[in-house]
Formats: C-alpha cells, structure tokens, sequence
C-alpha cells in the first residue's frame, strides 16, 4: 500500500513539475515571439494541471504602415498534446492601414493548428472557423458572413497540401443590378504545388502551381463552378486555364464590370457573347503570353504571380 501511495506522490510531483516547466517555456517563447515580431502584450499562463492556456492581453502590433489591437489572444493546449493547438481570438479586433481603419468582429472566431511531434513541430494542419463573422471600414464598407471557414491540409503530402474555403450568406463587395445584396455561398478547394515543405509557421511559402479542384459561387440566380490548373509563365505572370459552368451567364459581364475587372466596351462586348448561352453555358478563362480571355474575348492583363 505504501508503495502504491509513494508511486501516486511521485507521478504526481513529476507532472506537477512537468506543468510548471511546460509553462515556462510556453510563456517565454510567447514573450520571445512577440519581441521577434515587433508586438506588444502582457503574457499570462493559467490551466494547471492538464492544460497550458496562454493568454495575450492587449496585443498590438504595429510594422510596414499595418497596425493591429486587441484586447486579448488566447492559444490553448493540453498538457499531453502540446503540438495541438486551438487559437481564440477577441470578438473586436481592429486593424489599421495606412489609408483606413478596419474593425473586425465576430463572437465566435477560432483557429485550430496541428503540427507534427516528430518532425520540428512542422505544420500538418491549420484550421479557422467563425461565425457571423464582419468586417467594417472606417471608409463607410462593410462585409458580413454568416459563417466563414478556411483551411490548409499537408497531412501525407507535405510538398501538395489541399487548401480551402467557405463562406455562406455574407454581403456582396458591389451592388449588381438584377442580383440581391447577399450571396448565398462562396467556396474554394484546391490542392498547391511548393517548391519546399512548410518547416515552421513562420516559413516564407513559394507555391509553383495551383489546381483548383471545385470552385463555386451562388448568387440569387447566378451560379458559377470552376476548375483548372494555374502555374507562371517564362515571365511571372499567371497562365493556365479554368474551365467554368454558369447559370445566369447573363449577369457575368455586370459582375466583372462592377468588380472593375473589364471596361464599359468589353461588358458590351462580353454580354454579347453570352447572349448565345440563354442563361447557361460553359466557357473558360485562358491565361496566356500576359493576356486574359474569356472565351476569344479579351479582357485584361494576366497578373503577375504572387511570390
């Protein structure tokens, strides 16, 4: 009995010093991360005896004309699973730029990271969810989401991690004649192509090609799915093609036109085109030599790509 009573103590020490030690290291790599990153905040660690909850209060940051304040960040993991992390954030965040002021707000806005124990602590999986989630400029804008989720997967495949995204009912960024001020869901699944693995959070991410496996947005009566392949050119700039099906083709001149993507004359040219489709159809988006076509329709510049 004794024996049994003395093991109880000694576990009982030794994950009550592991606690203490697990919260030091977590407190001072905090305190070091802030400092590497020019930011500010008072560093606390709580959760004895079976989890490390880190809390930041009034974080604030402020480098390259982009300044960022909350009243508080909180990163939560258990004591047995350190390399599962679960982020949340404070329900009003502001962000300033160098032209404007924007608030973003929502009651429910986590991130979830998992990284790999045995290799570095790399990143194996990213996660963010939120709910009515809203963004507010100090420019008079303003965009609302219903739901918001996003997420990077290089579980097995650290060199083509799958990316995607969700939204659902959030505002419209431009009002289109014909088209309600809502959009019911706008999503995104892609796998990337790196040129190097992500080895730690705060790696620089080079992406050599981007397959898009399901595009799509649903909009009153518009409906759009994409797919395809894009990677750079010789130049830089973006080429490859996505092959796109539409329902309510007639409103996709507006919309590229109220997105400032086309001029007035290839709206025209473009609602023309369409016009054959009587409301669906399928066409595709080339990017090649610098140059953008929908259909045999030119109609803008190919963007550089991103690096």
């Amino acid at each position: 009995m004794r024996a049994i009573l003395g093991l109880i103590i000694a576990a009982a020490v030794l994950w009550g010093g592991y606690w203490f030690w697990g919260a030091s290291r977590a407190q001072s790599f905090a305190k070091e991360l802030l400092s590497e990153q020019g930011a500010t905040g008072e560093v606390s660690v709580i959760g004895f005896p079976n989890r490390f909850d880190v809390t930041v209060t009034n974080p604030a940051f402020n480098r390259d004309k982009v300044a960022y304040s909350a009243p508080f960040f909180q990163v939560f993991a258990m004591t047995w699973k350190p390399w599962h992390l679960i982020a949340a954030f404070a329900p009003n965040q502001v962000i300033h730029l160098s032209d404007q002021t924007i608030t973003l707000s929502s009651p429910h806005l986590l991130a979830s990271l998992l990284m790999n124990p045995l290799g570095a602590f790399a990143p194996r999986e990213l996660r963010v969810d939120g709910t009515k989630v809203a963004l507010a400029s100090s420019y008079g804008w303003h965009i609302d989401a219903a739901h918001v989720t996003a997420a990077i997967d290089a579980n097995g495949a650290p060199l083509s991690p799958r990316v995607g995204g969700r939204l659902t009912d959030f505002t419209a960024p431009v009002p289109v004649t014909g088209l309600q001020d809502l959009i019911e869901l706008a999503s995104f699944d892609a796998t990337l192509d790196l040129q190097r693995p992500l080895d730690r959070v705060t790696s620089g991410v080079q992406v050599s090609a981007v397959e898009i496996h399901d595009a799509r947005i649903n909009w009153g009566d518009f409906g759009l799915t994409a797919k395809g392949k894009l990677a750079p050119d010789a130049q830089g700039n973006v080429s490859g093609d996505i092959s796109i099906s539409l329902q309510g083709a007639d409103h996709l001149p507006q919309i590229l036109g109220a997105l400032g993507l086309i001029t007035s004359d290839q709206t025209a040219t473009l609602a023309k085109g369409l016009a054959v489709m009587e409301g669906a159809g399928q066409i595709t988006i080339s990017l090649s030599g610098g140059e953008v076509r929908i259909g045999p329709f030119p109609v803008g510049v190919a963007p550089a790509w991103p690096h």
